[in-house]
């Protein structure tokens, strides 16, 4: 096996080692400040794992078995309580649902006009409509009448 450990810099400055094996990554270490810390820990790892010993804390296969059952038995009834109850909750809404598209059938349909909005420039470019004038503007606005003139 081509194994390597590789020592990688992180955007903060810290040092990390990578342990990979064929491409996978086996291990990564914890995040030390100093290159040399980084390197002592990967000579630490390699003297260890020399002598390191295999320790198995296997439990027995029944039992973990019986407990797998037990548990899907379990999730089996809930799964089960859970689909009467979203069952029966769909029976209770599914009489109005009924009777809401029945109503809505029997209404007559209305066509409905639409007419586009007036657009900003469409509004400011249409003419304003001229507003009836009040008598004093009627007058103000009215020509003046000049007096006649002595014939000479």
């Amino acid at each position: 096996m081509a194994s390597k450990f590789e020592i990688k810099q992180n955007g903060r400055g810290e040092f990390r080692f990578v342990l990979t094996s064929n491409g996978r990554v086996l291990a990564t270490s914890e995040p030390y400040t100093r290159k040399s810390s980084c390197r002592n820990a990967i000579e630490s790892l390699r003297k260890a794992v020399v002598s390191a010993s295999v320790a198995e804390d296997a439990v027995q296969a029944a039992p973990v078995a019986k407990a797998a059952r037990t548990a899907g038995r379990a999730i089996g009834k809930a799964k089960a309580k859970v689909e009467t109850t979203v069952a029966k909750a769909e029976n209770a809404v599914a009489p109005r649902k009924r009777t809401a598209a029945a109503t809505k059938a029997t209404k007559p349909a209305t066509p409905r006009k639409t007419a586009a909005a007036p657009t900003k420039a469409a509004k400011a470019a249409a003419p304003k409509a001229a507003k009836a004038p009040t008598p004093k503007a009627a007058k103000a606005a009215a020509p003046k009448k000049r007096a006649a003139r002595p014939k000479r």
